[in-house]
């Protein structure tokens, strides 16, 4: 969420409220040009395009508007709402993952056209949707100067009492629902403008809704700590799901050229799996059963040096249940880095991440060659049978954005908490309660001494 900079009134509001939510810079289509403190979206260029908003909810009753602007055209152009899987892309086409009403009025959800609609749309409209996610039910009508059409097109509609909403609890049981603005092939130099709840609504909310404004943002500084080259944490008895999916996210900041080792994995057999090793500057990751190495294993190395006394972000995601290759997906700095891998090798088979009665150590290789990690590190999350892959193949912006915002800093690690659930492992706060591990996995123990970074991520 990012807030706008005035706070103004919407209708019937007493006080007034800053909203907390606009259309997202960082999570919208390349040929989308956003203005008007980013409420205002523009189609710059042809083809198919969205953007979607900061702030969304998976739970409560909602209310927005979007203004339709002088020009506005396209067959997949529209506004509705979306999961955060949806194809920021491709979403206007038939609002795949999404509910979407187009300039004709017609609604299509999740693929298919629906059996209402809400009447051609016209230069000037006000599109009002009212989204009940304790009901799971949607509505949306025309206000058109003052004059108001039924919701969904259909009489007596009405969401304040729960009366003939559209279904959507297919795909908003437990995903969260962001508002979102398409454009179509043709739609280019089409506007629209957004309200979230930051200035006054063409109607008041129906009776039982609020904005789409959310609550005020709340600011994390995420505590870090340092390795001194003689410090690591061990689990020895971490109990974890057999999986073959994996996920992991932490910074990390060095500026140390010989270290090794920010996180192993190993059993009584000394399997390793998986392996992160910042090795020279470079990120390696390797999975696979290493005394047989050359039968299942996954070996890449990024090609550029993060050894610069500057924190990095690091979002790695996989899905090893199938054969080769595997799926593997890294993104550091909020960017992905798999094009620019220096070496990679996936053979056959599939394997198990992790299984049940695995040793876990972070900040030392103590299985053949040694290395300390010096230097620091912060909010360090593994997740055992969370993959984070869309059905592209892609770690969703949305979804990143669980763990490092739109100004590329930390987010409070609650968030994704309640997104994908407990980690296995969550390694944050200051050096006396950092092994205290806040996931499932059981706590660390320390040899040596942890002591208190002198920066943040968050700085």
């Amino acid at each position: 969420m990012k807030p706008i900079s005035q706070p103004l009134l919407w209708k019937g509001a007493t006080a007034a409220v800053a909203c907390n939510t606009t259309w997202s810079p960082s999570d919208k289509a390349a040929g989308i040009t956003l203005s008007g403190s980013n409420l205002i979206a523009t189609a710059s260029t042809s083809g198919d395009m969205a953007v979607r908003s900061f702030n969304s909810f998976s739970s409560g009753k909602h209310y927005f508007e979007i203004t339709i602007g002088a020009t506005y055209t396209g067959g997949d152009t529209g506004p509705g709402i979306c999961t955060s899987a949806a194809n920021i892309n491709t979403v206007g086409v038939n609002a795949t993952q999404g509910f979407i009403v187009y300039p004709s009025g017609n609604i299509y959800y999740n693929g298919s056209v629906q059996g209402i609609a809400t009447g051609a749309i016209a230069t000037n409209d006000v599109l009002q949707f009212a989204v009940d996610l304790t009901n799971k039910r949607i509505w949306v009508r025309i206000n058109r100067g003052g004059t108001l059409f039924n919701w969904n097109g259909t009489v007596g509609a009405d969401p304040a009492t729960n009366t003939s909403g559209f279904d959507i609890s297919s795909l908003f049981t437990s995903n969260a629902a962001y508002p979102f603005q398409a454009f179509g092939p043709s739609a280019s130099g089409s506007t629209s403008t957004a309200n979230f709840g930051g200035s006054a609504f063409a109607s008041s909310p129906p009776s039982g809704f609020t904005d789409w404004c959310g609550p005020a943002p709340t600011t994390y500084h995420a505590p870090a700590v340092h390795l001194d080259g003689s410090t690591w944490l061990t689990n020895s008895s971490l109990i974890t799901p057999s999986s073959s999916l994996f996920s992991a996210v932490f910074w990390f900041k060095t500026n140390n050229s010989a270290i090794e080792a920010t996180l192993y994995v190993v059993d009584p057999n000394n399997y390793v799996v998986p392996y992160f090793d910042i090795h020279n500057g470079t990120l390696d990751i390797e999975l696979g059963s290493f005394p047989n190495a050359g039968n299942d294993e996954y070996i890449t190395s990024t090609s550029t040096s993060y050894i610069d006394n500057q924190w990095h972000s690091v979002i790695l995601t996989i899905d090893a249940s199938t054969s080769a290759p595997k799926k593997v997906k890294i993104y550091i700095d909020n960017v992905d880095v798999m094009g620019s891998l220096s070496s990679s090798n996936s053979t056959g088979g599939s394997y198990q991440v992790l299984g049940n009665g695995y040793l876990a150590q972070i900040g030392y290789d103590n299985t053949g060659s040694g290395g300390f990690f010096i230097g620091d590190i912060s909010d360090f999350r593994v997740f055992y049978g969370v993959c984070l892959l869309d059905g592209t193949g892609n770690i969703p912006l949305a979804t990143r954005q669980l763990f490092v915002n739109a100004s590329g800093k930390p987010v409070d690690p609650a968030v994704a908490t309640a997104a994908l659930g407990t980690a296995t492992i969550l390694l944050s706060g200051n050096a006396s309660t950092f092994a205290t591990n806040q996931g499932a996995g059981g706590a660390f123990a320390i040899t040596g001494a942890l002591s208190n970074a002198t920066t943040s991520p968050s700085d």
